[in-house]
């Protein structure tokens, strides 16, 4: 097992890893069963401005079921439901995510152009 940040020449953009709870595994390793309703955390760093987060019911987010309202800088979660965001594409009317269902989620800092890449995949 190697793990490090190399890119050869150097990167050609910015570009960030984070290793966290690394585990090496005989057999597969799925996504995590979150809590009901999830709840997303980020890192401690504040940030200047608010942040927001979007699931996604597939890996290219193309179907967005769910789209959080701006979250303070300074917070550190936001739980998806109906009180913190709002439900869309084929979760539209609904109250709740699908149980058992994989979802993936984005997040991008308000004010930023960029979103993360949809990753963190969890049932």
């Amino acid at each position: 097992m190697f793990l490090e940040n190399y890119w050869n020449q150097g990167s050609v953009k910015r570009q960030a890893r984070w290793f966290d709870d690394f585990v090496i595994s005989t057999q597969p390793i799925g996504p995590i069963t979150a809590s009901k309703p999830p709840t997303v955390f980020r890192t401690g760093l504040a940030l200047a401005s608010a942040w927001e987060v979007e699931v996604a019911a597939d890996s290219g987010g193309r179907d967005v079921v769910w789209k959080s309202r701006p979250s303070e800088g300074s917070s550190l979660s936001l739980t998806v439901d109906g009180a913190h965001g709002a439900f869309t594409g084929s979760c539209t009317g609904k109250t709740s995510l699908h149980v058992g269902a994989t979802y993936w989620l984005r997040v991008r800092e308000i004010g930023q152009p960029d979103w993360s890449p949809w990753h963190m995949p969890f049932r």
